[in-house]
């Protein structure tokens, strides 16, 4: 099943809550939470046709918040501590409803950050690899699809994408 497929049914079937007759419902939201900058060429494009096909899917309007790990330049213990309590208060009075974690390193970040968020919130992954999964227990509201780059494709996105500014 396609990733936005995926993230529309958890949006708008499996998290419908309850609304009292009369309240007017808070719009939907997606946490996006990468593990790239938001500079490398294809993640702009992934995040692009996110966007686009989110829109064309939705009858209702749908927050898209989106962070970057940049785990590239900061991936020490304390960055990652200091982006887990930057999400934590800066999330805190805002009801995600998704999380979409894209690559393997945010996926595992997020799944030991998010019931600081809040534990109830769904995730979807995407861009991980098959070894990674293989190595997680997922809990059973995290979802996703997993990638299998070959050596050449490898090379080629680091080549497209990593070569610095």
């Amino acid at each position: 099943m396609p990733l936005f497929r995926r993230i529309f049914i958890w949006l708008f079937v499996g998290l419908a809550p309850a609304i009292s007759a009369g309240a007017e419902p808070s719009p939907r939201s997606v946490l996006i939470v990468a593990q790239w900058d938001s500079t490398v060429p294809w993640y702009a494009t992934l995040s692009s046709a996110f966007h686009v096909t989110l829109r064309a899917a939705s009858p209702e309007p749908v927050v898209v918040y989106a962070e970057t790990l940049d785990l590239r330049r900061f991936n020490s213990p304390l960055q990652k501590e200091n982006f887990r309590r930057y999400l934590q208060v800066k999330y805190r009075e805002k009801n995600i409803d998704v999380i979409v974690a894209v690559g393997s390193l945010a996926l595992e970040f997020m799944l030991s950050t998010r019931s600081e968020l809040s534990s109830t919130v769904p995730m979807v992954f995407c861009s991980v690899d098959e070894a990674t999964i293989a190595q997680l227990k997922l809990p059973p509201d995290v979802t996703g699809s997993t990638i299998q780059l070959s050596l050449h494709d490898m090379v080629a996105m680091a080549r497209v994408g990593y070569a610095d500014p």
